[in-house]
């Protein structure tokens, strides 16, 4: 593994809706972080079925997400 990502404060393990708005996160926070997803390329269908009335708001607060 790259000794530049072990070095990382915060690891996200996932990139679904939560490990990727962490990431969005995180990035506009300017915090080092490194995200972990065990598969190489996207699914054929999504993961998250739904998202409840909270998420939603909170992804509306998030800069970029509207």
């Amino acid at each position: 593994m790259n000794q530049s990502l072990l070095r990382r404060k915060v690891a996200i393990v996932g990139c679904g809706p939560v490990g990727m708005l962490g990431s969005l996160i995180l990035e506009n926070l300017g915090i080092e972080y490194v995200a972990l997803e065990k598969y190489t390329s996207p699914r054929s269908h999504p993961s998250a079925h739904w998202l409840s009335a909270n998420s939603k708001a909170i992804m509306r607060q998030i800069s970029g997400l509207n």
